[in-house]
């Protein structure tokens, strides 16, 4: 009996884990190495439902070739395939990937209903807590009290159960813009950008700040000059105030020593030229009102910037900036100013400015989760470019030359020589040369994290050409003398510009920059994938209600249900004892079968049903093939336990020959919706296939071992309970029985 004991600890085990897996709605599992996130809440038990069961989202694609032309139908196909790959790195969710006009110019993407949206949000200086930002996203004004806000690596995760689409016209121009670029203005409205500014000293003649005169030498020590002056010392500027007043800073100027004269026993009263004066001129705070007030900003809240014991700051204001909006473009690319550039440059009209610093702007905002992921998993390429560049150089080009340029000091140079296009770029840098890496010469990428490193990275691998560049190239630059560096670009934004201190030849390397989890995990998708042959212009998104309707799913659920019951009914009350244990079995079977199913996932439609109910059908068969075989066993005169262990033997053959035949049938089935692009077809072969490996085991295992431990309890002794009804011959076995 201890086998089966065994057998059934196993079984209790695995028959717990599925159903604590189903009861939960949505598991999440985060480790530092290893994330889960399975399940819908909306959805019965969590699982994934496609379009027919649950609706979904209507994308329409326009497809042109680089030069504008029309896609012809080759390159169409290219995509179809390289979109079934990316959605399907997903799991199985049957998109319907139709090709639309004629000639073919357009892509039909129909996707299920991806459970929920999330917003990644960065403050500048981290101004706004999780909880202030999710009181205002629940608040009647934004109209999502659902939404849970969270921190992870210092951003701000807001998630929701839907953000409402572009409405777009045919011609691909909006009509409505999206919900999250709503939410984003009502967000930089609610909360305002702190500005504290400070007015630089100036000469009072020309209105400008002087500039200082260089010393003749480098010593920290002024030198006296031909005449007997000491050299005037630079003015020190005070010490900064931050910006949300936590660090008051030093307001007074550092105060040097008056200029000695050096002792000349020729010295006269003549006036000396001691350097520029300057003073930091009284500006009020009807000044600032006014100057703001020229660009429309009358209502701006300034207040001044007080120290630690409450006492103002002379020189320092704090101004609240309602409105301050991203950095956008022109029609001919060039940037517009944003408002806080507008404020800043009005200020300067008024008087020099000498501080401006800005807290609370929005760094990043990343809208993503169900389809929002999902377009740009379809519609965007991820072209991963390395670069060698060439930075400025340490030391002048020509001998003579003032060096580092444009005034900057050895460490302003150090920060931007390598940051700086204007510097990189000749004629103070060398520029940027392509390295010959190609999307082919990757072989995988995986999103994951890495010691060190702050936030969700993209692991790559290249093959061996890839390999041997990368090791070129890291090589090139650890040797280099003007300390260059391998910038890296995704769709032609830059993420990173490591410098390299050795030669990087393990075939292996990560990318970073601003990822979230689900960024990094689309981008190391569309790496994979490779890039699509045309450019995919969106131009249709809609919403799809469901084709089967929720009152035919709920009455096909109902149907499903009342089947499975009868076939129980029936098993009990025509085999007794076997048809228990079969029924145990197949309850076994249906739990362990949907936990599968939610934890893979895969997404179910009708088709997966039809697969789903045709599997238990199967195991049906195999525990109806037992039971006969052990029936025949027992007319054969064989003792109960050796009846049930030779009938299962018997039946395993039949029942492994009938399961691998289908399973080959839904390999050959799954191929051939590959070639034709029929994730319908693919998605019933695959979850036939996975019912058909688990009714194997409930099948086989389970019932062997469910039916031996009953069979050593009483319920053994009554050998007529493991017999169908009217079974005949088995008198010689009931009286070895007893």
């Amino acid at each position: 009996m201890r086998r089966p004991r065994r057998g059934l600890v196993l079984l209790a085990i695995l028959f717990a884990l599925s159903v604590a897996a189903l009861a939960v709605p949505r598991v999440e599992i985060h480790t530092p190495i290893w994330d889960l996130d399975r399940g819908d809440k909306e959805n019965i038990l969590g699982l994934s439902l496609g379009l027919d069961l649950k609706g979904g989202s209507h994308l329409v694609y326009k497809a042109t070739k680089e030069d504008g032309s029309p896609a012809d139908a080759e390159d169409l196909e290219g995509v179809r395939k390289i979109l079934e790959k990316r959605v399907s790195s997903f799991g199985l969710a049957e998109p319907t990937i139709q090709l639309l006009g004629n000639p073919a110019d357009r892509i039909l993407v129909q996707l299920p209903g991806l459970s929920g949206a999330t917003i990644a949000v960065d403050f500048d200086g981290n101004t706004v807590g999780a909880e202030e930002l999710e009181a205002f996203l629940q608040s009647v004004a934004i109209g999502h009290p659902e939404t849970e806000v969270s921190i992870d690596d210092n951003q701000l995760i807001a998630r929701m159960d839907e953000l409402r689409p572009a409405l777009r016209a045919t011609d691909g121009s909006v009509i409505n813009e999206s919900e999250a670029d709503v939410i984003r203005r009502a967000v930089e409205d609610n909360f305002p950008v702190t500005a504290v500014i400070s007015f630089a000293a100036i000469d009072p003649e020309t209105g400008e700040i002087p500039v200082a005169a260089e010393p003749a030498d480098d010593s920290e020590n002024a030198t006296a000059s031909d005449d007997g002056v000491p050299a005037t010392p630079a003015p020190q500027p005070a010490a900064t105030p931050s910006a949300d007043g936590s660090d008051a800073g030093d307001p007074t100027p550092v105060q040097t020593d008056e200029p000695a004269l050096a002792e000349d026993d020729d010295a006269d009263d003549t006036p000396v030229d001691v350097g520029p004066v300057s003073i930091v001129p009284e500006i009020t705070l009807a000044q600032i009102q006014e100057a703001l007030a020229g660009i429309g900003l009358a209502d701006v809240l300034i207040e001044t910037v007080n120290d630690t014991a409450g006492e103002a700051i002379a020189n320092f204001w704090s101004l609240e900036l309602i409105g301050v909006r991203a950095q956008e473009f022109n029609e001919n690319g060039d940037s517009i100013p944003t408002l806080a550039e507008e404020v800043r440059e009005a200020l300067d009209e008024l008087s020099p400015l000498e501080v401006f610093v800005t807290a609370g702007t929005i760094e990043l905002w990343a809208v993503g989760g169900g389809v929002q992921e999902a377009k740009h998993l379809i519609g965007q390429t991820a072209q991963l470019d390395f670069r060698e560049r060439k930075c400025g150089t340490l030391t002048p080009p020509n001998i003579g030359d003032a060096w580092p340029p444009d005034g900057l000091s050895a460490e302003e140079w150090s920060a931007v020589r390598c940051i700086d296009e204007t510097y990189w770029n000749p004629p103070y840098g060398g520029g940027e040369q392509d390295i010959d890496i190609q999307g082919s010469d990757l072989t995988d990428a995986f999103a994951g994290t890495q010691p060190g490193v702050v936030g969700p990275v993209v692991n790559i691998s290249f093959n061996d050409h890839g390999s041997d560049e990368f090791c070129d190239v890291t090589g090139r630059i650890s040797r280099a003398t003007n300390q260059d560096v391998l910038a890296i670009y995704l769709d032609g934004e830059e993420l990173v510009a490591p410098s390299a201190s050795t030669a990087i030849c393990n075939g292996s390397a990560f990318i970073f920059g601003n990822f979230t989890a689900e960024r990094a995990r689309t981008v190391s998708i569309q790496l994979r994938s490779g890039s699509l042959p045309v450019n995919l212009e969106l131009i249709q998104e809609r919403n799809v209600d469901a084709t089967l309707g929720s009152d035919s799913l709920r009455k096909s659920v109902i149907a499903g249900l009342i089947g499975l019951g009868l076939v129980l009914v029936f098993m009990v009350m025509y085999y007794k004892i076997p048809g228990l244990v079969a029924a145990l079995a197949l309850i076994l079977y249906a739990v362990v079968l949907l936990a599968l199913f939610k934890m893979m996932p895969v997404t179910l439609t009708l088709s997966g049903v039809a697969a789903l109910i045709l599997s238990i059908g199967l195991a049906v068969d195999a525990n109806i093939l037992i039971a006969e075989r052990t029936k025949e066993e027992l007319r054969m005169g064989r003792a109960l336990l050796a009846s049930i262990t030779t009938g299962f033997d018997r039946a395993w053959p039949s029942i492994r020959d009938g399961n691998i035949s289908t399973i080959i049938t839904c390999v050959v089935l799954f191929w051939f919706g590959d070639r034709l692009g029929t994730s319908l077809i693919q998605g019933f072969a695959l979850t036939l296939g996975i019912g058909v490996v688990v009714s194997m085991f409930t099948a086989f295992f389970a019932s062997r071992v469910i039916m031996r431990s009953i069979a050593g309890t009483a319920l053994g002794r009554r050998i007529d309970s493991f017999v169908p009804v009217g079974s005949i011959g088995v008198d010689r076995a009931i009286g070895s029985g007893e």
